[in-house]
């Protein structure tokens, strides 16, 4: 799987960033413009409740994120 170019928003009400003896606290938005995603994945099957379920795993993930 591969998705290139992808953009996304992240926002939290919740900020909290400690440096030495001072400390931030506040809220942080952050638009990251361009980001690429390698993802390799593994299909497996899984049992639930007694029933065999298809399964994802992750075998390896590379994120790239633009500056």
């Amino acid at each position: 799987m591969h998705a290139k170019g992808v953009s996304a928003n992240y926002h939290s009400d919740d900020f909290r960033y400690k440096q030495g003896p001072i400390i931030a606290t506040g809220a942080v938005t952050a638009k990251l413009n361009k980001m690429d995603i390698e993802m390799d994945i593994n299909m497996v099957t899984q049992e639930c409740d007694g029933k065999r379920i298809p399964a994802f795993n992750a075998t390896s993930v590379n994120i790239t994120v633009n500056e």
